[in-house]
């Protein structure tokens, strides 16, 4: 069996020739199922008119338009499983929590789009969201026309192209087996999980765990059978965010005296001496949420201005973070603190470095040796362009004076080197590990 088995592949991109470079002949590269031939008429006069905000905000939300449909046709059900977890608000409208950049993201890890269309797509909707920003007219900024054809370009050429998204069978499959089959240690399907990435391992878990939540008497017969088999198959390519979410689980169907689930999930946590990640109290799912809601803040239009709110709201929850959301705030703080190609809130920086530095010694070697090392936004953030976000980190480090860690792990230790040497072509190893 080989070592790396692909669940997902994307198609290969349309390539413009370079000899195409007018607004004109790069439209007409798009499917006519994505842009009529009169709509790319209209692009191509708004860009030759100067209006270049309107060409590149038009073809940009058909392009995150696509993306979206493509990510919705795998069904609500698996959608809200990734998106909302176990157990998550099944009142919000999807289409709403599909934000631009977690559109991106999820297309990326479901194999719709390879990871260099990802990461072009990310820089431009990070572009286009400080263009439209207050903080670009403050500098009197904007879209021109190299920038605009680029952006264009880049949603032709990776989304619009295409006719269709295509999403291979495989965990749609797996999915109903989950659900409604019991699954053998020695299935294939069982060493394809073993094998696979932490997106793909996590959603699995995540449906199983949605599915113990919400069914009831023979229903339930499955997916506890499988979540004893593959729980502690898996325990140890989880990340500590994970294996709180199960521990979660299990407070949850003891709070609802849900005995039969409850001695499942109670047995698959004993085979990894995992009762470590069964929470106290409901107070961390507060900070979690809170910090979670700074996350988006963060990845939303005009997040300079709105950051120091949500910031402010958070940090006043208390002056010790619970252990369970300890890495969600630590995240959602350190996405602030380094900002991006542009810049950062100038006015959420220092009350976030104030809560930062009430993390001890001990948590932020838990931190690098964790959750850094799996935390996609994270790792994407440092590999920018720009290395301004990594000299942030450093900055933040040498003022905590937290920039002579020893780790315990080899590649936290090189994810910590990396950015004290403002090495982004190490950090840029662990991308979508």
């Amino acid at each position: 069996m080989k070592n790396n088995i692909e669940l997902w592949k994307a198609d290969e991109v349309t390539v413009i020739p370079n000899t195409d470079t007018t607004i004109t002949a790069i439209v007409n590269h798009s499917d006519q199922t994505n842009l009529s031939t009169v709509q790319k008429q209209q692009i191509a006069l708004a860009y030759n008119a100067g209006a270049y905000d309107m060409a590149a905000e038009y073809v940009w939300k058909k392009t995150v338009t696509k993306l979206r449909e493509a990510i919705l046709s795998l069904g609500e059900d698996f959608v809200g499983e990734m998106l909302l977890g176990a157990g998550g608000d099944k009142d919000i409208r999807l289409e709403d929590l599909l934000t631009d950049y977690k559109s991106i993201n999820l297309a990326e890890q479901l194999g719709m789009i390879s990871k260099g269309s990802a990461l072009l797509l990310r820089q431009d909707y990070e572009l286009i969201q400080y263009c439209f920003s207050t903080q670009a007219i403050e500098d009197n900024l904007g879209l021109d026309s190299l920038r605009v054809l680029s952006i264009i370009k880049d949603c032709v050429e990776n989304i619009l192209s295409k006719p269709n998204m295509q999403v291979a069978l495989e965990f749609t499959q797996l999915r109903e087996r989950l659900l409604n089959d019991d699954i053998r240690e020695q299935d294939v399907e069982v060493n394809q999980l073993k094998l696979s990435s932490l997106f793909f391992i996590r959603t699995v878990c995540t449906v199983l765990s949605s599915a113990i939540r919400t069914r009831q008497g023979a229903l339930l017969e499955h997916p506890l059978n499988n979540f004893k088999l593959i729980i502690p198959l898996v325990w140890e390519k989880l990340a500590d965010d994970d294996k709180w979410n199960i521990g979660f689980l299990y407070r949850d169907v003891v709070s609802a005296g849900n005995t039969k689930a409850a001695n499942a999930v109670k047995l698959a946590l004993a085979k990894n001496n995992g009762f470590d990640y069964v929470p106290e109290s409901l107070r961390s799912r507060t900070f979690i949420k809170i910090a979670q809601q700074l996350i988006d803040v963060h990845y939303g239009y005009d997040n300079f201005y709105r950051e120091p709110k949500v910031v402010e709201e958070l940090a006043s929850l208390g002056s010790v973070l619970p252990e369970p959301a300890l890495f969600y705030c630590m995240k959602a703080y350190l996405l602030v603190y380094l900002g991006n190609y542009y810049g950062r809130s100038d006015k959420a920086v220092e009350r976030v470095e104030e809560q930062l530095a009430k993390i001890d010694k001990e948590q932020w070697i838990a931190f690098f040796d964790q959750k850094l090392p799996y935390d996609i936004d994270l790792i994407n953030t440092l590999c920018a362009n720009s290395k301004k976000p990594i000299m942030n980190f450093k900055t933040l480090l040498r003022n905590l004076r937290m920039n002579a860690l020893n780790l315990n792990t080899t590649v936290g230790a090189k994810l910590y080197s990396a950015i004290l040497n403002s090495n982004i072509s190490i950090i840029s190893l662990y991308q979508h590990k």
